[in-house]
């Protein structure tokens, strides 16, 4: 895929949603722009500045997201899905850039989950979607199984990110990431924080919010959990994403992190931080699997058995579940991305 022309690249992805993880994958794929699409090359994402107009779910939010495919359609050589996609269906504006870029040679995706599908139309949706792509390189090797054409296996673009490594004695306190997206109440998730955690937990807890955006982000989700944590006796505060580096420096000052959110899981990992994970999504367990994260590790729901309150205190003691080397992945990971870029 490399390529000396100065190549205009639409990265398209959920930017401009106030979630970390992709925001962390739209900084990636800018900062290694020459690196995957050769010298020259230019990234832009044309997001619009409001977030509360282009997140709404009415006319105008529609209007707005196609306004930005239309705006990177007319103006990019090719239209990169970067980082973030769960493609488990085709609609919305991956389907305008499929009628419009897939007979061009032009559409291609970095570091994107493939599946579940929903149902069968769903997966046909799909294939056609990346039958059409010049290249597709996934994050997990569950979405390697799950493609219904062939694909490269690279990693979480995360990893192309600079990670902090902070000396263990200078850790402290524990993070936990809840997700709104999850489905469960802040009771129910506080409950299961509340049996997670030792009797006798004396450090520092921080909810963090790394979906930040206001309406349908984890903000008052985590000031739900803050409250039912608070009635029960535990005290707990509450940070919100709102640079990547400041939640990266959260993370690896921990001693723990705990997370419902995919980039809460792989960041600590990254950072080389004790984790344990509470999914609900078929992408954090495909993550894990990725990372030999021990199953007493990951809770699936939120009513912890013996051996999953065994395993979270004990990430709080610095044992770490994994068997993959967050060096060796994060190694491999920039090796495959250039591989593939050529």
């Amino acid at each position: 895929m490399s390529n000396t022309a100065r190549v205009r690249v639409n990265a398209v992805g959920y930017y401009g949603w106030g979630n970390f993880g992709d925001e962390l994958f739209r900084a990636v794929v800018t900062s290694h722009a020459e690196r995957f699409w050769g010298e020259g090359a230019i990234v832009r994402t044309f997001v619009f500045p409001s977030i509360a107009l282009r997140t709404s779910a009415g006319i105008v939010g529609r209007a707005v997201r196609a306004g930005e495919a239309i705006i990177g359609g007319l103006w990019a050589d090719r239209v990169a899905f970067c980082g973030g996609s769960v493609l488990s269906a085709v609609s919305g504006t991956a389907a305008l850039r499929l009628r419009w870029f897939g007979k061009r040679d032009a559409l291609e995706a970095w570091g994107v989950s493939v599946g579940p599908f929903r149902d069968g139309d769903a997966a046909h949706e799909v294939a056609a979607l990346l039958g059409s792509m010049r290249s597709v390189v996934v994050r997990d090797a569950k979405s390697v199984e799950r493609s219904p054409v062939p694909v490269h296996l690279a990693g979480d673009l995360a990893a192309l990110h600079p990670m902090p490594r902070i000396e263990e004695s200078q850790r402290a306190g524990l993070t936990i990431c809840p997700s709104v997206d999850a489905g469960e109440s802040p009771n129910e998730v506080a409950s299961a924080i509340r049996t997670l955690l030792p009797e006798r937990h004396a450090g520092s807890i921080t909810l963090l919010a790394l979906n930040s955006r206001r309406n349908g982000g984890d903000v008052r989700f985590c000031e739900e959990v803050r409250r039912a944590l608070a009635a029960s006796g535990i005290v707990s505060r509450v940070e919100h994403f709102t640079t990547i580096e400041q939640v990266l420096r959260r993370i690896a000052h921990s001693r723990a992190v705990w997370s419902q959110r995919l980039h809460g899981l792989i960041a600590a990992y990254l950072c080389d931080v004790p984790v344990f994970v509470m999914t609900h999504h078929a992408k954090l367990d495909d993550f894990s699997a990725d990372i030999g994260l021990r199953d007493e590790f990951v809770l699936a729901g939120v009513e912890p058995r013996a051996h999953h309150v065994s395993a979270a205190r004990e990430t709080l003691r610095g044992f770490r579940g994994w068997t993959v080397d967050p060096e060796l992945y994060a190694r491999q990971t920039k090796e495959r991305y250039l591989r593939v870029a050529g």
